[in-house]
């Protein structure tokens, strides 16, 4: 899902990014580490991060 922002061409997008971060500081980095981790598993992301990913 894409979500639709309603700006002109030239205004700042520091405040479209503040709107959008909802989530809480450890949660997002725990999103990022698992989504790296998925990433890695899925051989999204580069080789020296999917060789640390052990695989069945």
């Amino acid at each position: 899902m894409t979500p639709i922002i309603l700006n002109q061409k030239f205004d700042s997008f520091t405040s479209v990014l503040i709107a959008l971060h909802w989530l809480p500081v450890p949660q997002c980095i725990k999103f990022k580490v698992l989504f790296l981790v998925f990433k890695a598993y899925d051989k999204q992301s580069p080789p020296i991060f999917c060789t640390c990913v052990p695989t069945q």
